[in-house]
């Protein structure tokens, strides 16, 4: 086994991509078992170690850390698909109840937005802003002037305040349906 003696370069990098890449593909597709996702997998790889190439520990081999990055992201990309099929079928079920009910989706609307204006102003439109508007944090916190942590305070104690007035169900199909 080689250790890095150096920070990584863009020498060594170009090395690394061209003499390991294509084993770490076959490594990652005998796990995710798609062309496609274990080339992306390992362009993933590559790109983080790239971008962390001035935190990386320089005794150990950059060979074994590239394996066991793209094993790792091979393996979350299966359970995330197991997570994906799991809620998917759930989801689908219920939306079928609720296109079922047409009565159900206007109480469920109306619960929701009941809920959310019992929020604290700043809180509420914080939270439209992210899960309505689809705003990221940084975009919700420089439009309103406020830390990104406040956000995020802003979005916890919403959500708990909301978890207790409706359940995920209904959240669910408020923004689906919104």
């Amino acid at each position: 086994m080689t250790l890095i003696k150096q920070k990584v370069n863009k020498y060594n990098f170009e090395y690394f991509f061209k003499e390991y890449s294509e084993e770490l593909f076959y490594h990652s597709m005998a796990i995710v078992n798609c062309n496609d996702v274990a080339k992306d997998i390992v362009h993933d790889s590559f790109i983080y170690v790239w971008n962390k190439r001035e935190e990386l520990d320089a005794s150990y081999s950059l060979k074994a850390y590239l394996y066991r990055l793209v094993r790792n992201n091979s393996l979350n990309y299966l359970r995330h698909k197991l997570v994906e099929r799991k809620y998917s079928s759930q989801i689908d079920d219920l939306a079928i109840d609720l296109n079922n009910n047409i009565d159900d989706k206007e109480v469920i609307i109306n619960k929701v937005q009941a809920a959310l204006e019992q929020l604290p102003p700043r809180s509420k439109e914080v939270i439209e802003k992210c899960f309505i508007g689809g705003m990221k944090y940084k975009e919700v916190a420089e439009e309103l002037g406020i830390s990104v942590n406040t956000v995020k305070t802003h979005i916890s104690s919403g959500l708990k305040f909301l978890r207790t007035r409706i359940t995920k169900e209904m959240l669910f199909f408020f923004a689906i349906f919104k």
